[in-house]
């Protein structure tokens, strides 16, 4: 095994810091992305019919509910995913 030294509680936050930052960025990303899609399709529901049911606006709500539910996992499996992966390696 390696004699390995570990660095100090500065430099360990500023690199957890830019992990942080960079999983933000991508998590962003996917919201934006996902959030585009979900709305798109919240959107032209709402403008093929001058108004909107009750059934419609649950659906809307459902669609987004969702979308919401689907971007915080994806979220939570980049950052274990992600730090796991780090922590592990050399």
């Amino acid at each position: 095994m390696q004699n390995l030294q570990l660095a100090d509680g500065g430099k360990r936050f500023i690199t957890f810091l830019i992990d942080t930052i960079l999983l933000g960025v991508v998590t962003v990303i996917l919201v934006s992305i996902i959030g585009m899609v979900s709305g798109v399709g919240a959107a032209s529901a709402v403008s093929n019919s001058g108004d909107m049911s009750d059934s419609q606006a649950a659906g809307i709500m459902a669609v987004m509910a969702g979308a919401g539910l689907l971007i915080q996992l994806i979220s939570l499996a980049l950052q274990v995913g992600y730090f796991t992966y780090m922590e592990s390696s050399e």
